[in-house]
């Protein structure tokens, strides 16, 4: 069942959207880190003060946003079976729903703050994206469940078993590895000719690889409202 579960999870590679997604995750997190790290350039305390400030405090901020963007986003793909994303349902919800938006990004924040204080396994990427992405894709079920006609998803199980849950973190951090050494060897004459230009085409294919948990997660999800 596993092997299953994570076959149908990888396929969400298979997508250009996925990259596309990505691409915009990254926008969004970065927005904050380019402007906070531009204020940290000057050199006078105000600055200096400032640039700390939003490092600790802003960029959590934007980081669990783009989570809660993406997934948004991603989510007729990971769990609906469909080949398009939907590009523009996050923002519409977050337009008519501040409220609602606000708080599932806190809840993000919350949830990446916890994970940070569990041991060992607290620091592998894989085990953050799992949680962390896991939490907001159940609250995104949830939310498209409540503006839809009926029930689309009762009686689902949103906590998998132990020994499958660390099959997921296992097999996501051992594939990200490997996806993120083969984009090295791919794209390494690209950044020899250009180191900037290998960044910004390397960048989304690489952070779409620390979704892998999310993914399998996702299909593991899928399977049940198939069932």
């Amino acid at each position: 069942m596993l092997y299953e579960t994570i076959s149908n999870g990888l396929r969400v590679f298979t997508y250009l959207d996925t990259y596309l997604a990505g691409l915009e995750y990254l926008a969004i997190y970065y927005i904050s880190v380019l402007l906070f790290g531009f204020i940290l350039l000057r050199e006078t305390a105000l600055a200096q003060s400032v640039g700390m400030f939003g490092i600790v405090f802003v960029r959590p901020i934007f980081a669990a946003a783009a989570m809660v963007v993406f997934v948004f986003t991603m989510f007729p793909i990971i769990i609906g079976g469909k080949e398009e994303a939907a590009w523009g349902f996050i923002w519409s919800f977050a337009n008519s729903n501040p409220y609602e938006f606000a708080r599932l990004t806190g809840i993000v924040i919350l949830a990446s703050i916890g994970v940070a204080f569990v041991p060992i396994v607290g620091r592998m990427v894989s085990f953050t994206s799992f949680v962390v992405g896991g939490v907001t894709l159940v609250f995104a079920m949830k939310t498209v469940d409540s503006i839809s006609f009926g029930s689309s998803f009762g009686g689902i199980v949103y906590i998998p078993d132990f020994w499958f849950s660390v099959g997921i973190v296992v097999f996501s951090a051992v594939i990200s590895w490997l996806a993120l050494m083969l984009l090295a060897i791919i794209f390494s004459p690209l950044m020899m000719v250009s180191e900037s230009l290998g960044v910004i085409v390397v960048a989304p294919i690489a952070s779409v690889f620390g979704f892998v948990p999310l993914f399998i997660y996702g299909a593991w999800l899928s399977e049940q409202i198939i069932r």
